[in-house]
């Protein structure tokens, strides 16, 4: 989110322009440190192991669900960004023959445009938009679940952690239907997983002892 804040304001593409290739490069930068985050706690944890070698394709669905929330912000971004760059934009246009049903039934042909006037600039409705609905929306309770354990799925969703989200959905899937919820290879493993991580905690204490 810090990164998504800094380029509303760093780097702004031009009105109707192109984008710099610096945004595109933090983009890819922070969007593959994040899923490499992702992947090393999943990878630690009690499921990771049956997640990485029988479900695969759960595993690409949250990759690809992280992708696209992380994009869906920096659209947001670089929309409003871009906004700054151009002249005041203060009403829109629709054609006069998309209101009449003539036009849609026949194909009767009117000429003139509609003009409705905005109540401030564009740039600032976008920007108020921004503000609003993502960062304090979105932005500041996403984090507040993370911080307090709190709602911890809504909180990995607000922040497109899709593969920790996955991860747990796994976790439920087990603790609801057990052994029988995954296959026996996987079963086994984690048997085996879990009585290694009871031995080597018995271990420990004995040698504390």
């Amino acid at each position: 989110w810090t990164s998504m804040i800094a380029l509303t304001f760093v780097e702004r593409p031009s009105c109707g322009g192109d984008q710099p290739w610096l945004r595109y490069i933090i983009f890819l930068f922070v969007t593959c440190f994040d899923l490499l985050v992702q992947v090393w706690v999943l990878l630690h944890s009690r499921l990771g192991y049956h997640l990485v070698i029988f479900k695969p394709w759960r595993l690409f669905a949250g990759i690809v669900l992280t992708i696209l929330g992380h994009f869906d912000s920096f659209a947001d971004v670089t929309f409003t960004g871009m906004l700054q760059n151009c002249d005041d934009i203060t009403a829109f246009t629709i054609k006069e023959r998309y209101f009449h049903i003539s036009y849609w039934r026949a194909g009767k042909t009117f000429d003139g445009d509609r003009v409705f006037p905005l109540p401030c600039k564009l740039a600032d409705i976008s920007f108020m938009a921004l503000t609003i609905g993502v960062f304090v929306f979105q932005t500041l309770p996403g984090m507040y679940m993370l911080f307090t354990k709190a709602k911890i799925p809504v909180g990995f969703k607000m922040n497109e952690l899709n593969l920790l989200l996955t991860l747990m959905d796994e976790e439920t899937l087990y603790m609801e239907g057990g052994e029988e919820a995954m296959p026996q290879e996987s079963a086994g493993s984690l048997l085996d997983i879990a009585g290694a991580s009871a031995s080597a905690s018995a271990a420990t204490r004995l040698i504390q002892d």
